[in-house]
């Protein structure tokens, strides 16, 4: 587009220079108008006239047209230098996640392989670990919370309303226990 549009403008630049020769036509018939004098003469003076005039509009008419042509190459030469970064930054976007990706797949490799020396080393599930660990940290926010609440709220209320949630986990706690003293 950008190369039609300076063929185009090439083309304006031709029709300007032609509208200016027609401009000379006109300034010598009207020349030659006056010379012939006031009959015959007048009557090519005024087509004269009228002829440079519109030359004059046609050959503005087209200076104009020629620069938005100009114009807009500039814009599409501007929007091909952008296309070109776009491009090139699609390139490097896409080379980074395919890095991404394989490095995703390393960690994972690895995770599976720390998973599985965990597993051979003590003997258990590293998510029953990983399960153990977060209701350790459960544990530790409840513990936090109790310290937050005593002083301020009788400990009856307290053991009352935590009594639903801590006899179930008192007697799972007492059956495991019991479970690893019979092994």
């Amino acid at each position: 587009m950008s190369a039609r549009a300076q063929e185009l403008a090439a083309t304006f630049s031709r029709i300007v220079d032609a509208f200016a020769r027609l401009e000379l036509v006109a300034l010598n018939a009207g020349l030659e108008g006056a010379r012939l004098g006031e009959g015959p003469g007048r009557a090519l003076g005024l087509v004269a006239d009228e002829v440079r005039g519109q030359a004059t509009r046609g050959s503005e008419a087209s200076r104009e047209l020629a620069t938005s042509l100009s114009e807009i190459g500039s814009e599409l030469a501007q929007v091909n230098t952008n296309l070109d970064r776009a491009r090139e930054a699609a390139a490097e976007v896409g080379q980074e996640a395919a890095r991404v990706s394989g490095a995703s797949a390393d960690a994972e490799r690895a995770l599976e392989e720390v998973g599985e020396r965990f597993r051979k080393t003590t003997g258990s599930d590293p998510e029953a670990a990983r399960a153990i660990a977060e209701a350790g940290e459960h544990a530790k926010a409840l513990i936090s919370s109790l310290t937050g609440v005593s002083g301020k709220v009788p400990p009856a209320l307290v053991a009352n309303a935590l009594r639903p949630a801590l006899e179930p986990l008192l007697r799972l706690l007492e059956s495991d226990a019991s479970n690893d003293a019979s092994e």
